[in-house]
Order: structure tokens, then sequence, then C-alpha cells
């Protein structure tokens, strides 16, 4: 009788052993008794954390269902209005834009469904734009379906230029067509977007070392004014600026406002011209030699053209001063000789700009007379010189002032170049307008010696001067 107490322990330990075995006859976990967070099941079916496994009826969203208790995983279909990923998650089989339900398949909900092969377009839909998806050609408002282009799909699609070639593809051969050069196995695309044999110095288009169409590089020809250029000789005029032929620079010799006739009187090249005051032409070109006085004074001497370096007009007595190397000449109006003086012996050339210059070399580069103040200006380089026009004394400083203290004279000097150096200079009397010629243009300053508006031109550009001493 004492042993029982002994027994009865080992028995209790037996039976619970056998118990807990008999819950499973397999080491493996068991699976879905409860894990719709992924935790350990129990023997109640719920998660080790104590939340209840994800069910298609629990009220619940969750486990892998699109909206609450449909779509996903789930067996029953959500329907319109409820969350979707896909159409197979919908009762209506069409998830639209916004991920939700939406109702039956219709061409215009967004969404690629029902029949249509793109989106709202194609099967039952009106047909679709070129790019979008098809099945076959009725989907398409070209009336084509063809599949992605190729370079050999007999089609000329994508970015080809022409049927399977140019763009992506091989280069096209000559004569196919082309939008740039490098579609042509020739690397030309001529003027009618069609490829070219290899560059020619004709074949209208800018090819090989040319520096415009057909000109200059390699070629006989040279460019016209305004063609392109990279060097001057790929210009006929043998000037390139900026890329550009342009036009020869047209400097004049001399030139004075002849106020009785409201017209300038230009000399260049030998000759003498008359333009208006609004930069026309009037009449016919003089030979300088011809007129009265000029052969046997500064014209003699002179092989060749006659040249002037100067020239102007005293309006109030009528007499023209011709500048040329080292000498005045004046003439009254009917050109008849008055006087000829070597620079050194006007007092005021001599005391005023050929003290600064070597003896017996002294040069005039532009001369005006300005009638309101009643003197002969001089100019050589920057500077300027005022003359009592009445007895040729020097009126001003000996060592002359500079063109750049007036308001536009800074800009006049830029535009001329070094030394600022002219080819002369005029006064009008009509506007009292400062005018300077050189580097082939026209400088005006108005009455207030301020840069007047749109001057600077070239002297090709008015008229009179293009078809006179610049033609």
């Amino acid at each position: 009788m004492k042993k029982i107490p002994l027994l009865s322990p080992l028995i209790s330990f037996v039976f619970v052993a056998a118990a807990c075995s008999s819950e499973s006859y397999s080491t493996a976990p068991v699976e879905d008794a409860g894990r719709g967070d992924g935790g350990t099941p129990s023997v109640d079916g719920s998660t080790a954390d104590g939340g209840p496994a994800a069910a298609c009826n629990d009220g619940v969203k969750n486990g892998g269902e699109a909206d609450l208790d449909c779509g996903g995983t789930c067996t029953a279909k959500c329907a319109v209005g409820k969350a979707c990923a896909t159409g197979a998650d919908c009762a209506t089989g069409a998830c639209g834009a916004s991920k939700t339900c939406v109702g039956a398949a219709v061409c215009n909900d967004g969404v690629k469904n029902g029949t249509e092969a793109d989106v709202d377009c194609g099967g039952s839909c009106g047909p679709c734009a070129a790019g979008k998806s098809c099945g076959i050609s009725a989907d398409c408002a070209s009336g084509t379906c063809v599949a992605a282009a190729a370079c050999n799909d007999s089609i000329k699609n994508g970015a080809e230029s022409d049927v399977d070639c140019g763009g992506a593809c091989a280069a096209c051969a000559v004569g196919r067509a082309c939008r740039t050069a490098g579609d042509c196995a020739t690397a030309i695309c001529g003027p009618n977007n069609t490829c070219v044999a290899m560059a020619n110095c004709n074949d209208g288009v800018k090819n090989g070392t040319e520096a415009d169409v057909d000109c200059g590089g390699a070629c006989a020809a040279k460019c016209a004014v305004g063609k392109a250029c990279g060097a001057p000789g790929d210009c006929a005029s043998g000037l390139c600026t900026n890329g550009a032929c342009v036009a020869p620079l047209c400097n004049i010799d001399a030139i004075t406002w002849v106020a009785p006739q409201n017209k300038y009187l230009v000399a260049a090249k030998g000759k003498a011209w008359s333009i208006d005051g609004a930069g026309n032409l009037l009449g016919a070109e003089v030979d300088i030699r011809a007129m009265p006085g000029m052969a046997n004074g500064p014209c003699a001497g002179q092989a060749g053209d006659c040249r002037l370096d100067a020239l102007t007009l005293d309006s109030k007595r009528g007499y023209y001063f011709a500048f040329w190397g080292t000498r005045v000449w004046a003439f009254d109006g009917n050109g008849t000789p008055l006087v000829n003086n070597l620079y050194a012996d006007v007092a005021g050339l001599a005391a005023g700009p050929c003290a600064a210059q070597p003896a017996g070399a002294c040069r005039i580069e532009g001369a005006m007379y300005q009638a309101d103040q009643d003197v002969i200006n001089v100019t050589v380089g920057d500077k300027f010189w005022g003359l009592n026009a009445a007895n040729y004394q020097l009126s001003g400083p000996a060592a002359g002032q500079s063109i750049t203290l007036a308001p536009g004279g800074v800009a006049v000097c830029n535009g001329l170049g070094a030394g600022c150096v002219s080819s002369d200079v005029n006064w009008r009397n009509d506007t009292k307008e400062t005018e300077f010629y050189g580097n082939g243009r026209r400088w005006v300053l108005d009455a207030n010696l301020q840069l007047k508006p749109g001057t600077g031109e070239l002297l090709t550009s008015i008229a009179g001067f293009a078809q006179g001493p610049c033609r």
C-alpha cells in the first residue's frame, strides 16, 4: 500500500504525453489554421498574437483582397465603386483609371477594356490613332495595322526617311527621300529632300568644302556678297566679315557740301559726282582733270587718277579749297585759280597741324567750312584745328582739340578705327550737321554734336554713293 503514491505521478505523466502527441501525426506545420497575419497558428484558429485569420467573409479588408471581402484571392468580385487593382477584381471586369471598379466597358472610361485594342479605341469603339495598339487594320484610323517599325518591313515607318532606310536604319541610296545629310549614303541631302551624288560645284547643295551653296572652298566660283564664307578667298569681293561675304569698302577721297546748290560734291578715283541731300545721284560723273583749274592745279604732276586729300567750299565767299600733298589751292566759283600755297606758308596751318609734323611733310586729312563760325576746320587723326576764314590765322589752341571731346566724338573715332583717320569731313549749312567719312562709312553728329541715330551706315547703302563713287 505504501507504493501507490509513487506510481500515481508516473501514470499521470504518461497520460499527458499521449494526449499531446495525438494532436498531430506529423512534424510539418499546420497550414491556414489561423494565419491571417503570418503568425504561428493555435488550436483555436487564431494567430500567435491573438488576431483572427483573414477570410472573405470577416467584414475586414485584409489578406489579398482588393476591397472589403472582394477581389484578389476572394471568389467574390467587387462591385462598381469598390477598389481594384485589375479588371479581374471587378464584377464588371473594368478597373478604372482611379483604381476603382467602373461600369461595364464603355469607350470613354479611360481604361483599355472590353473589345478595345487600346484605351477607348479599336474593337467596338472608334478607330485608334497612329502609334496606338491594334489587333487588325480595322482598329486603326489609317486602316493599316503593322508590327513595330523595323528596317526590313518594306514600309516607310518609324524614323525612316524612305522605305527601310534613313533615320535609325541604313543610309539611303541616291534618289531616295531624306531629311538630313545623315539619311544619305553620300551624306548629301539635296534641295528637294532627295539623296544626291557626291559633292560637286553645281549640285545646288552646300557640301564638300564649299563655304556656301556651290561657291567658295574648292569651287572655282567665288561667293557673292551676303553668302557664307570661312576666309576672304571664298568671296568674290575678297572680304569675309563675321562669316559672310561683304562688299568692298567704299572710301572716297574728298567731299564738300555745296550750299548754293544743296548738294554734295564727291571726289574719288579721279572722278567727281554730285549727290543731293537725300543721297540720290545727280547726273553723270565728271573727270576731275576736266574741271576748271584742276589740270594745272592739284592734278598737275599726278600720274593716273587725280586724287585729293580734302575739299571744302567757303560758302560765304564762294571759294573752293582743294588740299593735296603739302599744298592747298583756292578757286573761285568759276574754277579760276586764286592761290596755291604750301601748308607751311599758311599761318594757321603752319602754327597748328603742321607744327607737330616733320618739316616739308605736313598732310591734311579732312577740311570743312563751318559757316556759322566762319572758320575752316582741318583734321589730322583725332585732332582738329580752326582757321579764321578771313585771314587763315589759327583760331583756338595750337595743339588742336580732340574730336573725342564732342559728345558723339568717341563713337566716331571708334568707327573710324585706329588713329581716328578720316577720308574727309564735312559740315552742312542746312542741317548744321558734322559728317565724318572713312572706313567705308559715314558718321553724323547733329547740331549739338550728338551722334545721330542710325549713323555709321556703309556708303554702299546710300543710293547715290552706291551708284556713283562706290560703283
